[in-house]
């Protein structure tokens, strides 16, 4: 843009150079022959009769760009147009008013300035035409060059390029008629390349459709591994061991297998513990409970199942199968939870097998590492995995003073613990009560308790932060829990 308004400025200053050395040679030849009188009549005659032509040929030749170009000036304006055909038509007029009271041959001075401003008109308007033609040329050049050096991936590219060109030639007729054997040129050279991209993205789709084979098949594969490892679990009920044949087998399928057991395991405890709940509902009250429409499939299925034993007197046998406690187990489930080597391999298999109980990988206090398998029974629909072995490893820290589910005023705290009188509370989250909830709960413990302590995963401990003061209370990641309790532990007067 810079360059064609450079080349605008230099074309007006031709003009008005051509102009002013016409004007100087007439003078000069005037003012060595008339009187200054007659030289200062004939200036201002030919100044007044320049500025008229000088208007004429403006409009001309910009009226002319405009109708090549397709562009509007200032002389698009139709009033404008009229005003400078005025006002040159008045410049022109007047100095032939002039011309009688001079005693040269004015009219040949004149026409003789009329022919030299009308060739300076003829060469303008050639340069141009001309001007514009190599333009027009340079536009169509800088145009085409952009598609050619452009870089294609795909064949919706090239076919936008393509169109983008023919709609070019198409608002710029002279343009094709002059370069009509260079656009089909470039059009076919754009054609190729279409071509080749297209042959380009078939082979890549086809790569595409290869990996997708692939993955598809390996991802058949793990699941078929991970079916067949959940199968060996199930027939041991045990995930600690695997068989040989899945050696070859990577870390993360097993992983996944292993996740799996320990859902089905959840999953059949809990129907284990609903089906106990609808045997011991259905002998007390002989009947379907009254909300049996709102209860979900698997319950309605149970509840039916069990109403049909019921009506054959088969359900009485059902709930005595059952196997009975060992004596020398009584004590021993008393208690919810306990360390795997806390049981010889004989009770972890009754316990699991018969008494209800299910192995649970957990982590080690100490470290936050996993591998810890506890032996537990819980009802997850009341209080989540996580929130029990949490309370329970805890408190076997510090055995001797510690207490669970330690009850004040209806509420309860998760843990507490009274060394020499002091009473510590420790508060189990798992980010899943609401705020209203969390603030009651610590204002209950701040009204109680000397110290507590909010215990959570590191994820969470920013959630909680925000309701301590560090003094007598603060937020603790498990294995921070379990280094406090040791500390508690070591008071003077304390044992375990």
């Amino acid at each position: 843009m810079d360059k064609q308004q450079n080349n605008s400025g230099t074309d007006t200053s031709i003009f008005l150079v051509a102009i002013v050395a016409v004007i100087g040679l007439v003078g000069y030849k005037f003012i060595k022959e008339i009187s200054m009188d007659t030289i200062i009549i004939y200036a201002i005659n030919i100044t007044l009769c320049a500025i008229g032509v000088a208007l004429f040929i403006l409009l001309v030749i910009f009226s002319f760009r405009d109708f090549l170009k397709h562009k509007s000036s200032i002389f698009s304006n139709v009033h404008v147009r009229i005003f400078t055909i005025i006002i040159g038509i008045i410049c022109v007029i007047i100095p032939s008013y002039n011309i009688n009271y001079l005693h040269i041959n004015a009219f040949s001075s004149l026409r003789s300035i009329m022919l030299i401003l009308l060739s300076i008109i003829i060469v303008l308007i050639t340069y141009y035409t001309i001007l514009d033609y190599y333009e027009q040329k340079r536009l169509y050049l800088t145009y085409v060059e952009q598609y050619l050096h452009k870089s294609y991936h795909e064949s919706y590219e090239v076919a936008d390029a393509i169109s983008d060109l023919r709609s070019f030639m198409e608002n710029n007729p002279v343009v094709e008629k002059l370069y009509h054997d260079k656009i089909i040129e470039v059009s076919s050279y754009m054609e190729l390349v279409k071509k080749d991209v297209l042959i380009e993205y078939q082979k890549r789709e086809k790569r595409v459709v290869a990996y997708v084979k692939i993955e598809t098949a390996r991802e058949h594969m793990k699941r078929e591994s991970i079916e067949k490892l959940l199968q060996y679990f199930k027939e041991r009920k045990a995930s600690e061991a695997i068989p040989e044949w899945a050696l070859n087998i990577n870390r993360e399928t097993i992983t996944e297998a292993v996740k799996a057991y320990e859902d089905y395991e959840d999953e059949e405890y809990a129907k284990k513990l609903l089906w106990e709940r609808v045997v011991r509902f259905m002998l007390e009250y002989k009947g379907l409970p009254n909300n049996y429409q709102e209860l979900k499939t698997q319950e309605q299925q149970m509840y039916m199942k069990a109403y049909l034993l019921m009506k054959e007197h088969k359900l009485e046998t059902e709930s005595e199968e059952r196997p009975q406690i060992l004596s020398e187990d009584r004590d021993l489930v008393k208690k919810y939870f306990y360390q795997a080597d806390e049981l010889t391999a004989e009770q972890r298999h009754r316990f699991i097998h018969n008494y209800g109980y299910r192995i649970k990988p957990f982590i080690f206090a100490q470290n936050g590492k996993r591998g810890n398998n506890v032996i537990i029974k819980n009802d997850p629909r009341k209080e989540s995995d996580y929130h029990f072995c949490t309370k329970y490893l805890l408190a076997n820290v510090h055995k001797k003073n510690s207490y669970v589910e330690y009850p004040i005023e209806q509420q309860r705290t998760d843990i507490m613990i009274n060394v020499n009188g002091n009473l510590f509370a420790f508060e189990i989250e798992t980010g899943d009560n609401k705020p209203l909830q969390i603030e009651r709960k610590l204002d209950w413990l701040d009204r109680h308790f000397d110290y507590w302590y909010i215990v959570c995963s590191r994820n969470n401990k920013k959630r909680y932060k925000k309701y301590v003061d560090k003094r007598n209370n603060d937020v603790l990641t498990i294995t921070e829990a379990y280094k406090k309790i040791l500390e508690i532990n070591h008071l003077k007067g304390v044992g375990t």
